[in-house]
């Protein structure tokens, strides 16, 4: 298989953690559904979410069986620290309702840059 980019959107479920950052979720838009791997409903596949500033283990999941999402929570695959999305999308010149280019290779998602 080879590498291909989807386009996804982030998404404020509109919760809060704690310190009051915006929650988010990854999800796949729509036109790019098809070719991404569809988690069953109530399924986390594990994937690597990468960006230039780091890998980040992370899950794929499935809202009512036709939007797959990235999670909200990652781990640092450097200190395997606990990792918001939301921080790691931040970090990276992202906030909620951004449109965003991902490439998929495998179980990788590689973050590229605004849609």
């Amino acid at each position: 298989m080879k590498p291909y980019e989807i386009t996804c959107v982030v998404w404020p479920p509109s919760q809060k953690y704690s310190n009051g950052l915006e929650r988010v979720e990854l999800y796949v838009c729509s036109d790019c559904i098809a070719s991404v791997e569809k988690p069953r409903t109530g399924e986390r596949i594990a994937i690597t979410f990468s960006t230039p500033r780091g890998d980040y283990e992370g899950g794929l999941r499935n809202n009512q069986d036709q939007w797959p999402y990235v999670c909200p929570d990652l781990r640092s695959k450097t200190d395997d620290a606990k990792v918001y999305l939301a921080n790691v999308l931040k970090d990276n010149g992202f906030k909620p309702r951004d449109c965003v280019r991902v490439r998929v290779f495998e179980r990788k998602w590689t973050l590229v840059g605004p849609a």
